[in-house]
């Protein structure tokens, strides 16, 4: 309980002899009403007042009531804390009144509502009260009331109306949509019901109040349990009984990928808490199990709910077996994209992936850049470590996952092109793990072990250190550093690897050998199969999207912020961290959802585009955003690096949630060609791929429940974060810093152990400073924090600057010039050179040399010749020196535009120099 300032809202406690014992014969009500008085042993100055009143709430900032000094003279707020304070004499209970008020400047209370009738959903504070009251405005509502129910077997929170009619239940009165239309006329979105229940009547108790507790749970899915979003009535239950079947199947996908039991069948994939990642773990699923080899994420994202989407495939799949029936007939034949992953022999080498392709050629421009793409995983181990059987579990873990065993070769090619580059599995387990000695500077070795470089050649390309921790107590500790380099594997798979270390630690406790239930899926047949792919008809469709989207891209960004640095080309780098609170990450997801996004992905994408908009000042904008491109639920199961960068392309105007909407279409319609390579797609445009890689948005997330929000957490550097690796052992996240980075500036985000998000700006060093990075980070933040309380404002008018920054700019505009006038001018200064060295050359040209002396001579005469012709001349080198030695001023005339001097070339301009005798009194073209 903390005590409220003047102006905030709080529940309201009274204190004082006058409050009883409680409730007779209700000792759970007693216990909820009647609370422990935490200012009770408060000195106080007496009192001759009675009651005491506290609006006590989770605001507070430390202050034990209403500020006497928040106002001057306002005698009353003194008046009001003594008060307070004396009423800590009275006893050590307080009544928990359930009202809603605040302070006034003078003292006075004013009510807002009742404290039980105010909610927050998704950072939206509610009041239940504001919505029953508009309800009851329409002529044909009784009597309703509004809840805050929770879905089964899940967290999120919704509204739910209960209501009945003016007229009688045979009569025809308005339906659920209809008052779900209306009550979107009055009312934001955010406080529109998803369910409305219509009833005969409420249920009331015996004081003639409405039973709350008595009411129903919704029956989701039924009519009068419709989620928004939905069709405007929910889809009829099938008759026909395949697709019955088919809705069984769905409903075991849906619940296999939600990780929950029970679902029901009319709510939304996305209000059950699925997202853009797991829409492609359902689409694989679908595929693999129910063998629908036709199904899309768009057809998701079209129909999210499980009926919707039964109906869907159902249609559609009528169609393809029309299809298949008209090619059989024909004798054509298309291979479906599970069968061009078929799996292959282990034996002999293969063709590396193109990603794995275009890193190996960022690996080759030296061992910075190969240091870069290292994947550095650093974390402590509590509890009882065996490190002779974490290192069998290690080479266990290498012998199941051929990528971890892989080494790189380029070879020429036959034919004109890039070398070919060929992946080879090496025999035994190919792993570099050691127990070694904790260094003075521990934080600095592990860092060193971090970025140094692999030998992609020889390999290994696996290193594991294990470090026995100091610690006082005699408990064990322990520093785990497993690094591997990119090319070998990627955020998604050490969700597996440490799934699969876990299970090998474990077993190896009572066993000398590790059995595997099921051989891994391996990477080389996804990389085999890939040309397959891209010849088919469905990849050369996608291939067409990305050609057709990227064909006219815009330029390079140029950020003001970029300093450029000369020298060679250097992947030195560092970051910035920062955290946003979950309120307004609450606030960031109801905008997504009202714009038919998954998650807040859209939203943190759309205000990222408006800050490099702004800087650039370039509208039209392509962004790198990497994805997890595992498109088939065999390539789920591998390891390897599958990362494919799409690029987002979105015109930055209009207002922030028309933006949003733009950008959440453009990732559903690029995700549904994310297997593509975007380095093949840059190759056919003659592209240089790194310029729409220019300000990279990374949104770290993890497949598997275990692992979300805290996985990432590891890899971004951000302590605190927790895993098990099995029931003995756990990891605790380690911050290291950052030395090296892959692109010039990238935005990194994650969902944290917390609840809220984590975010790093990560920059090369040599390109921007550090002071510009900060700059960035606060506006992105200011973005987020405007698009959050008026996300209908247009984009160009985001302030991006803080009070701070606006004072700054306002006293740096109106202060005098910093720099001291020179004490001589120009001309002074040349006639000064002149005289000191008037021998000494001034001007080589192809007739000759040129002295100072003669110099200044023919200056002082041009300068006679200029003023007594008059007229605008342009000179250049002895005519200006003339101009200002002769004491007059140079006068160019017309000064051009800035869009004039881009749009001259030196070719369109005819300079005339007036040294010259033959232009003597001739003005210059």
């Amino acid at each position: 309980m903390r005590p409220q300032p003047v102006g905030i809202f709080g529940e309201l406690f009274i204190g004082g002899p006058q409050v009883g014992a409680g409730y007779l014969g209700r000792p759970d009500l007693t216990a909820e009403r009647f609370v422990q008085n935490p200012f009770a042993n408060i000195p106080a100055p007496p009192s001759e007042c009675g009651p005491t009143l506290w609006p006590s709430g989770p605001n507070w900032e430390g202050r034990a009531g209403p500020d006497p000094g928040a106002k001057a003279g306002a005698s009353c707020g003194a008046a009001v804390r003594s008060l307070e304070l004396s009423s800590a004499q009275h006893g050590a209970r307080l009544y928990r009144t359930g009202d809603l008020v605040r302070w006034t400047e003078h003292g006075a209370i004013d009510f807002l509502g009742r404290a039980d009738c105010q909610v927050k959903i998704r950072g939206q504070r509610i009041e239940l009260g504001e919505i029953e009251a508009t309800l009851l405005k329409h002529e044909a509502v009784r009597e309703c009331v509004v809840l805050c129910r929770q879905l089964p077997n899940l967290s999120d929170k919704y509204l739910a109306c209960y209501w009945s009619s003016e007229k009688d239940t045979t009569s025809k009165g308005p339906s659920d949509p209809d008052l779900v239309a209306w009550l979107r006329t009055e009312l934001p979105d955010y406080m529109v019901p998803k369910v409305m229940v219509k009833l005969p009547r409420l249920p009331v108790n015996a004081n003639g109040k409405v039973d709350r507790k008595a009411l129903p749970e919704p029956l989701l899915g039924a009519s009068a349990g419709q989620f928004q979003g939905e069709e405007e009535a929910s889809p009829r239950a099938p008759d026909c009984p395949k697709t019955q079947r088919l809705e069984a199947g769905l409903q075991a996908a849906f619940e296999a990928v939600l990780g929950r039991a029970a679902l029901p069948v009319a709510v939304s994939f996305f209000d059950l808490g699925g997202h853009s990642l797991s829409v492609g773990q359902l689409v694989n699923r679908l595929r693999r199990d129910l063998d629908l080899q036709w199904a899309t994420l768009g057809d998701v994202y079209a129909a999210p709910s499980i009926r919707a989407l039964a109906l869907r495939l159902r249609a559609e799949q009528k169609l393809q077996l029309q299809k298949q029936a008209e090619k059989s007939s024909s004798g054509g034949e298309q291979q479906s994209e599970s069968e061009q992953d078929e799996p292959s022999s282990p034996s002999g080498s293969y063709p590396a992936s193109f990603q794995q392709t275009t890193l190996y050629g960022m690996a080759q421009l030296g061992p910075e850049a190969s240091s870069a793409l290292n994947l550095a995983f650093c974390c402590h181990v509590r509890g009882h470590l065996d490190v002779p059987r974490l290192r069998r579990a290690f080479s266990a873990l290498s012998l199941r996952h051929d990528a971890l065993r892989s080494t790189f070769t380029a070879r020429a090619s036959s034919g004109p092109g890039q070398p070919q580059l060929e992946c080879e599995v090496q025999e035994g387990d190919c792993l570099d793990f050691s127990q070694v000695e904790a260094p003075a500077d521990l934080a600095e070795w592990l860092l060193d072990q971090q970025y140094e470089a692999f030998d992609l050649l020889q390999g290994p390309l696996c290193r594991v250190r294990v470090l026995a921790e100091e610690t006082g107590g005699g408990k064990e500790a322990w520093v785990l550093h497993w690094t591997l380099h990119h090319i070998s594997a990627d955020l998604w798979s050490y969700n597996i690897l440490l799934d699969d270390l876990a299970a090998a630690y474990a077993q190896l406790r009572s066993s000398q050998e590790v059995s595997w239930p099921i051989p891994a899926p391996q990477y080389r047949d996804y990389a085999r199969g890939e040309a397959a792919w891209l010849a088919s008809e469905q990849g050369q469709s996608s291939l067409k999207y990305w050609l057709e989207k990227l064909q006219h891209a815009p330029p390079a960004l140029e950020l003001p912020a970029a300093e450029h640095k000369r020298g060679r080309a250097s992947f030195k780098g560092s970051k910035v961290d920062f955290q946003l609170d979950k309120e307004l990450l609450c606030q960031l997801k109801e905008i997504s959802r009202r714009c038919g996004a998954a998650s807040a992905h859209p939203v943190l994408l759309a205000a990222w585009m408006v800050l490099l908009s702004r800087h650039a000042q370039e509208e039209d904008l392509c962004v790198g955003a990497p994805m997890a491109c595992r498109t088939t639920a065999e390539s789920e199961a591998a390891v390897g690096y599958f990362v494919n960068p799409l690029c987002i392309r979105a015109s930055v105007s209009g207002s922030f949630e028309q933006l949003v909407k733009q950008v959440a279409l453009d990732v559903r319609q690029s995700l549904q060609h994310q297997r593509v390579p975007l380095a093949l797609a840059c190759e056919r445009l003659g592209l240089e791929e790194r310029r729409l890689l220019q300000g990279m948005f990374v949104f770290q997330t993890c497949p598997m429940e275990a692992y979300e929000a805290k996985l990432p957490s590891f890899f971004m550097g951000f302590e605190g974060a927790e895993l098990p690796l099995g029931p003995d052992l756990r990891l605790e996240s380690l911050d290291l810093g950052q030395r090296h980075a892959q692109f010039d500036l990238a935005l990194m985000l994650a969902n944290s152990p917390g609840g809220h998000l984590i975010g790093s700006f990560q920059y090369n060093s040599q390109t921007y400073g550090r002071e510009a990075v900060l700059r960035l980070q606060a506006q992105y933040q200011r973005i987020l924090k405007a698009v959050a309380a008026e996300p209908w404002a247009e984009v160009g008018q985001v302030q991006l600057f803080g009070a701070e920054d606006l004072r700054l700019i306002q006293q740096r505009s109106l202060s005098p010039w910093p720099r001291e006038l020179p004490a001589q001018s120009l001309p002074q200064l040349m006639v000064a050179q002149c005289e000191t060295n008037p021998s000494a050359v001034a001007v080589v040209g192809p007739d000759g040399t040129c002295t100072f002396g003669e110099v200044l001579r023919c200056a002082e005469l041009l300068g006679e010749v200029l003023l007594a012709a008059g007229g605008e001349f342009l000179g250049a080198g002895a005519a200006e020196g003339g101009v200002l030695g002769g004491g007059g001023s140079r006068s160019p005339g017309e000064s051009p535009s800035p869009q004039n001097l881009t749009a001259r070339s030196p070719d369109t301009c005819a300079w005339h120099s007036p040294a010259q005798p033959q232009h003597y009194g001739q003005r210059s073209a």
